[in-house]
């Protein structure tokens, strides 16, 4: 049985659709036992180019069919892409947004059901149409498209998780650390990091930054350890992509972070993540339905000091707590 989804372009749509791809797989599954089906479910993703890598994180095997950005601008251009998946006889086809370029995917596949959204010109291309919630949370509107598959009341949504992939340090249990995700103010570090950072004493310290250019990585960091507490050692993450984050963050105390798209992937692979989100902060896209443990702190006026009304200090309390927690109980 060849089932083909197309996920949300950008990296956080993806890890937001990964609920509904876990139960999606489990269901037919289900169904193809019930069946008692010599059919086996053979997976598609179907993605955009940006964060692609991510998709290897889910615990199963799937088939992963790449487009580039370009070729998702008009029905014109994805009609040309699809010519090139080499896909046949697919199934079931599901959109999981909005995009009429999108949808239009089924019908370039020949889908035998092609299942989306309800609404506008996509009721020309689907013959399952789902109504789309709206006012929801971002996983659970897309746990809707289940209904493609399953009769009646929908079952729970759950928590769900990354696979497990190795650690990235193989002295993560004897030498444990911490992982801060540097943010900057102008093109500087940010001088409350080191407020965080000198209230420890003989920890390790994973610093990296998705905000400083790739080529200035390494040495911007280099320089800003020398201006730290020489009580702690420190070691620098250079992301190389997605699943290398993974290796760093599942084995880690804790991610602690600013805004970023790492928020989610640190969530689904089962970290501890402390959030100061300061940036269109909304609850419809946390990440309530992963393992990890997702601490959120909505910044309203936008400043990243311990000085305004946000009051920093009692996060970097907390933090300090949490950290020296873990400490004890080694």
């Amino acid at each position: 049985m060849n089932v083909a989804i197309k996920v949300p372009n950008d990296i956080r749509g993806k890890i937001l659709s990964f609920p509904f791809i876990h139960k999606l797989v489990k269901e037919i599954n289900k169904k193809l036992d019930e069946e008692e089906s010599e059919d086996v479910l053979l997976l598609h993703l179907i993605s955009s180019d940006n964060g692609v890598d991510v998709l290897n994180l889910l615990p199963f095997d799937a088939y992963y069919h790449e487009i580039e950005a370009s070729e998702l601008k008009t029905v014109f251009t994805i009609h040309r892409a699809c010519m090139n998946l080499n896909l046949e006889k697919v199934d079931l086809f599901i959109s999981t947004t909005d995009s009429f370029v999108d949808a239009s995917i089924g019908k370039n596949l020949k889908a035998t059901v092609s299942a989306g959204f309800a609404g506008g010109k996509n009721n020309f291309l689907l013959n399952k149409k789902i109504p789309k919630p709206t006012g929801i949370h971002e996983s659970t509107k897309i746990y809707q498209l289940l209904k493609a598959v399953v009769d009646g009341e929908l079952p729970a949504i759950r928590n769900v998780c990354a696979r497990a992939v190795p650690p990235l340090f193989d002295d993560w249990n004897t030498e444990p650390y911490f992982v801060i995700n540097l943010s900057l103010k102008g093109k500087s570090i940010h001088p409350e990091w080191k407020e965080l950072i000198d209230l420890f004493e003989n920890k390790r310290i994973i610093l990296m930054s998705d905000s400083i250019e790739e080529d200035l990585h390494k040495s911007t960091i280099n320089e800003y350890i020398k201006t730290l507490s020489n009580k702690n050692t420190y070691d620098i993450y250079e992301e190389t992509g997605h699943i290398d984050f993974a290796k760093l963050i599942s084995y880690s105390w804790c991610f602690i972070t600013e805004d970023s798209g790492l928020v989610q992937v640190a969530s689904y692979c089962g970290a501890r993540v402390y959030h100061m989100s300061r940036k269109d902060y909304s609850k419809n896209f946390d990440s309530r339905y992963f393992l990890g443990s997702h601490n959120i702190y909505a910044l309203n006026d936008g400043q990243f000091s311990l000085k305004g009304d946000f009051d920093y200090g009692k996060i970097f309390d907390e933090i300090y707590d949490f950290v020296e927690s873990k400490a004890k109980e080694r």
